[in-house]
């Protein structure tokens, strides 16, 4: 477990839909749990809140900040920080998005999706729901309220200058083992195996998605989708700077991981008899 006090405290800004529940139970096994604050994805505007009223000396203390929140929090914190996140392809997080409203009736918006049986076009025209609309880089520009279709080119320049300026890395949940590698190295981490969590269950294939939807989503995010684009090119660049052990690396985690279902299936088969 990682203890030590010198390096500066770690931000991950978990945006919805990327994978980052996964993250949180992988970060959660490298450090005491005395030294993380974890902003509550069910009452986001309170946690802050109370993040921010945590005495000065409490929040020198803290090795890792995480949760759902936008860029900023880090002038709340006393010692130096720097900041990771994860980003997802910008139509399949929305869509993922729009499934998770299906199924979680406590959801603010399940009663105007499910009860009034919107399908996935109809959600995203009505603008229910502005995670849906360039999420990611109104997270990373600190731009959450602008309001449904109105964001620009400048926010994507915005979130662009505050990665530049404050971020390790910009993971991908497509490249999410790659992403975990990186991590590894650059903060010291143990990474076993590890199990996926919060995966939706009641979405369809992609290729089943209706073209019409998937194109209208797509020119909604095209300031989500270039971000996305750059992140991916400068992993691409992390990757091949690691060469021939970061691959080594990258299929060592994956080996353990399918070792680990392959263990968790027989134990549930056994389980059965």
């Amino acid at each position: 477990m990682n203890t030590s006090s010198e390096r500066p405290a770690i931000i991950f800004l978990h945006i919805p839909k990327s994978g980052g529940t996964t993250m949180h139970t992988i970060i959660e096994r490298q450090y005491p749990p005395d030294r993380i604050f974890t902003i509550d994805g069910q009452r986001v505007p309170q946690s802050i809140a109370e993040f921010k009223a945590l005495p000065a000396a409490t929040r020198a203390r803290l090795q890792v900040l995480k949760g759902h929140m936008a860029f900023g929090l880090h002038a709340w914190l006393p010692q130096p920080a720097t900041y990771f996140t994860l980003l997802r392809h910008p139509v399949e997080r929305a869509i993922s998005h729009y499934y998770h409203i299906l199924r979680s009736p406590h959801h603010t918006h399940h009663a105007a999706v499910a009860g009034g049986k919107m399908d996935l076009q109809a959600f995203v025209e009505a603008g229910v729901s502005r995670i849906v609309d360039n999420g990611q880089v109104r997270a990373l520009a600190a731009a959450e309220e602008t309001p449904y279709g109105q964001c620009t080119a400048a926010m994507l320049a915005q979130a662009e200058a505050n990665i530049a300026a404050a971020f390790d890395l910009v993971g991908l949940t497509e490249r999410f083992d790659e992403t975990l590698v990186l991590l590894k190295q650059r903060y010291g981490w143990r990474i076993g195996a590890y199990r996926r969590q919060n995966i939706g269950a009641n979405r369809p294939p992609s290729a089943d998605v209706p073209p019409a939807a998937w194109r209208l989503l797509e020119e909604l995010n095209q300031f989500d989708i270039q971000l996305y684009e750059q992140a991916a090119a400068r992993l691409d660049q992390a990757v091949a700077r690691g060469g021939a052990r970061f691959a080594v690396d990258v299929r060592r985690l994956q080996w353990r991981n399918a070792l680990r279902s392959r263990y968790r299936q027989l134990a549930l088969r056994l389980r059965s008899i």
